[in-house]
């Protein structure tokens, strides 16, 4: 059997679908056994540390004549035709695909989140996620939170045709004791020894980074703690945050750094204080995993899929509000037994989650569509 992927999100700097992917491909390529040939469909070539692949793997370039949408619906289309299956694992699958297809769709903020969105963003992708998922042979998503989002948002869906298969961290993401290399990523990205607070993620609107920057401007000015906050993560709602820190009175106490390699990302999640993921909707949050992993305390919100993740593991509180996040930072500050607690219990959560199962799990759903009837 082949199996052919749309291997474009692992190219250059890789966020997190890139970061999913590969993780996958990594352990497919150890075990081997499944298809007899299985094809990476890109636009550029892999950087070197990913072509380490075995005989029966192969890296195929198609060259981007046109934009991402393009390359996807009709040179990807045409290239993987003959595939017994075609697994792409950010959303959507070429529009007019005719043979049996996976798609991996991490949540359903599309749906669930739409303002949260541009015009022209909803006009763009919403329809391709829809007639991804009514299309595809199978789903797959990241929590049993993205699922029911799905079943509601698109209900001709059957629940069988959807697999929820939780995401993990990478096996680099544990705690650093190191003071020395601490010290220096608290310089590089903080310029300073400072204490701080830590978000890393996309600066998407639902996740309430001006609610964030406020509070902690409300906690430097009740509390009198010394924290920097620290953002890591792309602005792609162009927030203004030179002009909040000011109007928050924090612009002496935040740094932005808008992509910060896995290495170094180890000893930001090692040296923080704390990580506070103050988001109203997600499918699922590997940042979430990977700070807990590293023992990083965490203050997130009750709310779709993050209460599955954390379970018991993490301070939350039950809407993202001002003062509501500034009162549970400034507790999780204080309380050394409460940390200490936290600490253990989200390295214990994030124990809970493989990428071996992930990847094995993936590949069975691969391999039950690749052996099934034609959709």
């Amino acid at each position: 059997m082949r199996l052919a992927i749309n291997a474009r999100r692992i190219t250059g700097k890789r966020t997190g679908v890139g970061r999913y992917l590969v993780n996958l491909l990594q352990r497919w390529a150890l075990w081997n056994d499944t298809f007899d040939e299985t094809v990476l469909y890109t636009h550029t070539r892999l950087e070197e540390d990913l072509l380490c692949l075995p005989k029966n793997f192969r890296v195929e370039v198609i060259a981007p004549r046109a934009s991402g949408f393009f390359w996807e619906n009709w040179a990807l289309k045409h290239h993987a035709k003959t595939a017994d299956v075609l697994f792409c694992p950010s959303y959507t699958i070429p529009i007019g695909f005719k043979g049996k297809s996976v798609v991996t769709i991490h949540d359903a903020t599309q749906e669930v989140f739409a303002d949260s969105f541009s015009w022209w963003s909803r006009v763009r992708f919403a329809p391709l996620y829809r007639y991804s998922a009514e299309a595809a042979s199978r789903i797959v998503t990241d929590s049993h939170a993205s699922k029911k989002d799905l079943l509601r948002a698109y209900r001709g869906i059957r629940n069988d045709k959807i697999s929820v298969i939780h995401l993990a961290p990478d096996a680099q993401f544990k705690p650093v004791a190191d003071s020395e290399r601490l010290a220096k990523a608290r310089a590089r990205f903080l310029k300073s020894q400072d204490p701080f607070i830590l978000f890393v993620g996309k600066l998407s609107v639902r996740r309430n980074i001006p609610l964030l920057m406020e509070a902690l401007g409300w906690l430097k000015r009740i509390g009198k703690v010394p924290h920097k906050l620290l953002l890591v993560g792309l602005n792609t709602p162009q927030i203004r945050i030179a002009d909040l820190a000011r109007q928050f009175g924090i612009a002496d106490s935040m740094e932005h750094a808008e992509y910060v390699s896995d290495e170094d990302l180890v000893l930001l999640y090692s040296a923080a204080d704390m990580f506070v993921f103050p988001s109203s909707y997600e499918g699922f949050s590997l940042p979430i995993l990977e700070a807990m992993a590293c023992g990083a305390p965490v203050l997130t919100v009750n709310s779709s899929a993050l209460k599955e993740i954390v379970q018991d593991a993490a301070l939350l509180i039950d809407c993202p509000e001002v003062e509501a996040l500034a009162h549970a930072m400034h507790r999780l500050l204080i309380d050394d037994a409460l940390q200490r607690n936290l600490i253990q219990q989200g390295f214990n959560r994030a124990l809970e989650f493989s990428w071996d199962r992930a990847a094995r799990e993936t590949l069975r759903v691969l391999q039950a569509t690749a052996a099934g009837p034609q959709k």
